[in-house]
């Protein structure tokens, strides 16, 4: 099961909060913002920026509004979000804290534009922003960088960002880290027990350490979470083949190449578990698959 292979099925989209201190009350703007701030915390994303926006309005350059604003935007419009943002970077008046900046980078590599993030990106950020210290780590991630993602996931897990865990887990599953990424998948799955990303690596963290059997188990769960996890399916077929059941791997290998044709791993290792069942017919899958993609 390596870790390789495990980090092409999508990236994990986890609802980010972004933490905004509160504005004294005595500040101007300072009840809107408490309001803006309670709305956004509880998904009005569509009242808590009609205030955002107010404050904006008597005071440009409120890090604290701007944070929050840009929070809100991409709960509701992320192509929007960028494109205010963007604007923002612009305006003399405006002050675009990290937390918003982060926003901005995140869009910005998604879609292709890394360098232009890192740019971004390359400030130390004040202490409380979390997800501006992750983003950087996923692009590190992304490329590879793993001793760099590292870092970064870990300032973002000290400055509280409820996603830095996982991201952290599976870069040091990428290293060979096996049981400090599992404190952390425990820690993250504590309090989402419901991702199933997270379920597939604490699984990848069983298989390696010869855990077979829990392996599956948490696969399955992963599985009963997202009936379309081709990362869970492509793991169990890897167990059911490590355990000699080349039926199940076929099985299993065969509905990732159902969810994606293109998948040329599991048609490969379809013809693989084939020569230990049915020779003639691992030679036929073998050619399709050398047809396809050789």
């Amino acid at each position: 099961m390596p870790a390789k292979n495990l980090k092409k099925t999508g990236i994990l989209i986890i609802p980010l909060v972004i933490s905004v201190a509160l504005a004294a009350a005595d500040r101007p703007g300072g009840e809107l913002l408490s309001s803006a701030d309670e709305l956004r915390l509880r998904g009005a994303h569509e009242e808590a920026l009609a205030y955002y926006e107010q404050v904006l309005a008597e005071d440009p350059a409120s890090p604290a509004a701007w944070a929050g604003a840009a929070a809100s935007l991409e709960a509701l419009d992320e192509a929007r979000a960028l494109a205010v943002l963007a604007e923002a970077l612009g305006e003399p008046k405006a002050a675009v804290p990290a937390p918003a900046l982060a926003v901005l980078a995140d869009g910005w590599a998604r879609r292709g534009a890394t360098e232009k993030a890192l740019k971004l990106l390359a400030a130390e950020p004040e202490a409380g922003t979390g997800r501006y210290y992750l983003v950087r780590g996923q692009i590190n991630l992304a490329r590879g960088e793993l001793p760099g993602a590292i870092k970064e996931f870990k300032k973002a897990r000290a400055a509280g960002d409820a996603a830095a865990p996982y991201y952290l887990a599976e870069a040091l599953l990428e290293t060979g880290h096996y049981d400090e990424a599992d404190v952390y998948l425990n820690e993250f799955l504590d309090v989402f027990p419901y991702v199933a990303e997270a379920r597939c690596a604490r699984a990848e963290v069983y298989f390696r350490r010869g855990e077979s059997e829990r392996a599956a188990e948490e696969l399955t769960e992963a599985l009963a979470l997202d009936r379309r996890n081709k990362r869970a399916l492509f793991d169990l077929a890897t167990v059911a083949a490590s355990r000699g059941d080349y039926g199940e791997a076929i099985r299993r290998y065969g509905d990732v190449v159902e969810l994606d044709a293109g998948e040329e791993r599991a048609l490969y290792l379809i013809a693989k578990a084939y020569e230990h069942v049915d020779p003639p017919v691992a030679a036929q899958k073998l050619e399709e698959y050398r047809r396809r993609f050789k």
